[in-house]
């Protein structure tokens, strides 16, 4: 109602700004925001090819596809939430047994 009474008595379509409702934006420098997720096409094959077929936890050869606890795990080397980057350069292979 007091959005329909003040638009009557002014005549116009909406409520005028009164300066103590204006609202001051403070600027922020660039570097203060996060930065861009970086994101690179790539297939689990190739990070198998990357990590020559060995788990990077404890080095033993991943049989991918087996099912199991010996079956192909991918995880990132730097979590995406820290690092922005999900690249070839940051996914590893490991075991589903390495994971965690």
């Amino acid at each position: 109602m007091a959005y329909k009474r003040a638009r009557d008595r002014d005549g116009g379509d909406g409520l005028p700004l009164r300066p103590e409702t204006t609202m001051f934006v403070k600027p922020v420098a660039a570097e203060a925001l996060e930065p861009d997720l970086v994101v690179e096409q790539f297939t689990d094959s190739q990070v198998v090819a990357k990590c020559g077929g060995l788990c990077a936890k404890c080095h033993e050869r991943v049989d991918v596809g087996c099912g199991g606890v010996d079956d192909a795990a991918f995880v990132w080397m730097v979590p995406l939430e820290k690092s922005h980057s999900a690249t070839l350069e940051n996914r590893l292979l490991v075991h589903k047994r390495c994971v965690g």
